[in-house]
């Protein structure tokens, strides 16, 4: 039990939901004391324990109890029933500016923050320079923390959680706000604090953060924990039931409808060309939107023309990742192809002989153009989209190839 450095036994918290506001008062009025709500179990019956140096990441959908997770943990929230022992000083990074205030500067909040968590002046006098170095917001800190962005929020509260040196670290999506350079920054620091054998607790829906940074995941639905262990295994999990979930068939609905919409009679009747179609197929020839990182991978892109005489079509594939950060655009005017341009339905078709792409969900955006128009035949925003999977742990965009080796001595080499 001296490893334990979080302890959870049975833990259930049950929210009180109500259909109208005024439901409150006729339940608090009413003789025979009829309830008016019914109970909202965001956490059902939870427990486990949290090693000391874990690295362990909670995954689950929106509304899933991660959040309301770490709140009982910190002590925001109480438990219904159940109980929290921890061991250690915490320190969490829950909610974009949670507990500032926005009245006070940002030195202001930095004390104010400190004596919450229990720290003395004198310590914090001590951390200051580090926090407010950290932050980077130059002039910003000497003024009301009103007057910031989110990012600048996001910089002084995780700054000043990381420089209190916490034994336990808790994070949830906040990184998500900062800028990259920042997110890099952060992610630095978190692996620090992995080394010297801190406790992180890591929420995102980002899971190649997760497989980065943690070893451990906890997996929970509607309030439940589904499966902890390795984070590897409880990802592959996660990632399966997502695919086959509610959520990402209500999305795929609402793209097919999109699609039913622009490519329907109006839009053919009103365009000189219209995008049809846009399919993946694997090196085998089969259909698909899953591959793995070095897969060889076709795309079939399906137009039809209903003017004669369009000059000189160019047509453009953008690729975004699940960020909306621009990948990369192919374009058949760049590489001297020229496409048919005649009364009719074509298709299209682009290899790409190894795609390098790293782990994650992507969009394509289409759009077809005369050389020398200012507007466009045909676009489709995030028109379709694939997965890139792979067990490689890496981050960026793209897996280049490589090979490391050791020098032994002149002239030789050992290749790994």
């Amino acid at each position: 039990m001296d490893n334990v450095t979080i302890e959870i036994n049975n833990l259930t918290k049950i929210y009180k939901l109500y259909n109208k506001p005024i439901d409150r008062l006729k339940e608090t009025l009413h003789p025979m004391r009829k309830k008016y709500y019914k109970n909202f179990y965001a956490l059902n019956d939870l427990s486990f324990n949290i090693n000391k140096g874990d690295t362990i990441g909670i995954l689950g959908k929106n509304g899933s109890g991660k959040s309301t997770l770490l709140k009982l943990i910190t002590g925001v929230l109480t438990p219904t029933s159940g109980s929290i022992n921890s061991n250690g000083k915490i320190s969490a990074l829950l909610e974009l500016g949670a507990g500032f205030n926005p009245e006070m500067t940002g030195i202001e909040n930095i004390y104010m923050n400190g004596t919450l968590m229990g720290y003395a002046k004198e310590e914090m006098d001590e951390s200051l320079d580090n926090i407010i170095e950290f932050a980077d917001i130059g002039e910003y800190i000497n003024q009301q923390v009103k007057m910031y962005s989110s990012g600048m929020f996001i910089r002084l509260a995780f700054a000043l959680s990381i420089s209190v040196d916490p034994d336990i670290l808790i994070v949830d999506e906040a990184l998500a706000v900062g800028d990259m350079s920042f997110q890099l920054k952060c992610i630095d620091k978190i692996k620090d604090f992995k080394r010297q054998g801190k406790t992180i607790i890591f929420v995102s829906h980002d899971i190649y953060s997760v497989r980065n940074i943690c070893e451990r995941a906890i997996w929970i639905n509607d309030g439940k924990i589904i499966t902890l262990g390795n984070c590897e295994e409880v990802i592959d999990s996660y990632e399966k039931y997502m695919k086959k979930s509610d959520f990402v068939k209500a999305m795929d609905a609402k793209i097919d409808a999109t699609e039913s919409k622009v490519t329907g009679n109006n839009k053919k009747a009103n365009n000189a060309l219209v995008i049809e179609d846009l399919k993946f197929f694997s090196n085998v020839g089969e259909a698909a939107n899953e591959f793995k990182t070095g897969d060889n991978v076709k795309i079939e892109l399906e137009y039809e023309i209903f003017k004669d005489g369009l000059n000189n079509i160019a047509a453009n594939l953008a690729i975004y990742d699940s960020l909306g950060s621009y990948v990369s655009s192919l374009n058949t005017k760049s590489d001297n192809y020229k496409i048919k341009n005649t009364l009719g339905k074509h298709k299209l078709i682009l290899n790409f002989t190894e795609l390098i792409l790293l782990p994650g969900i992507y969009y394509i955006d289409v759009t077809f153009k005369e050389d020398g128009a200012t507007e466009n035949l045909d676009y489709e925003v995030k028109y379709r989209t694939f997965t890139i999977i792979s067990k490689y742990k890496a981050e960026g965009l793209f897996l280049l190839d490589h090979k490391w080796f050791i020098e032994k001595g002149i002239g030789e080499w050992l290749w790994i």
